[in-house]
């Protein structure tokens, strides 16, 4: 239904240095890190209270390079 919601997602991977990670939940922002250029291996988690105003959550990895989802809470 539609209404206010706390995302939490989290992203990365421990072995893998090709990515940067990007998880949007209802066009806002929530993760954003750049593996490679960090150099280390690993996992970011962090969370937004997102609006939906049309009955569905809509999560995407936009503007991201080979993001991988680790989860999602709602």
């Amino acid at each position: 239904p539609n209404g206010y919601y706390y995302v939490k997602v989290s992203a990365g991977d421990p072995q893998n240095f090709d990515s940067h990670h990007i998880l949007n939940a209802e066009g806002v922002k929530i993760l954003d890190f750049n593996q490679e250029a960090t150099g280390v291996g690993g996992f970011k988690v962090d969370s937004a209270i997102v609006q939906i105003l049309d009955g569905k959550l809509t999560i995407d990895a936009l503007g991201g390079i080979n993001t991988k989802i680790n989860y999602i809470w709602i």
